[in-house]
């Protein structure tokens, strides 16, 4: 789960940009592989999913397709993608 707290990597990075450094850094951390596999519980409103997605990571075909149909991070189909990301 993502809380207010980020990487600031300079004075002048909102809140937004320290999240996304933040889960960059955690992502470059795994070092996430094409062959690595990563669950998303649904326990928060998208992010690790839009991250995720961005790198080689790999997502089940069902996963990926709802994924895929999400446009934004906090709209309600990003919700859904969250709560039913482990109904493969």
């Amino acid at each position: 789960m993502l809380y207010s707290a980020g990487v600031y990597q300079s004075g002048e990075d909102s809140l937004e940009q320290a999240q996304l450094n933040k889960m960059e850094r955690l992502c470059q951390q795994l070092e996430l592989k094409e062959t690595d596999s990563v669950i998303e519980i649904g326990t928060g409103w998208g992010a690790w999913l839009s991250t995720w997605r961005k790198t080689t990571a790999a997502m089940s075909p069902p996963l990926l397709s709802r994924m895929n149909s999400t446009t934004t991070l906090n709209s309600e189909s990003s919700m859904k993608v969250c709560k039913t990301a482990l109904r493969f």
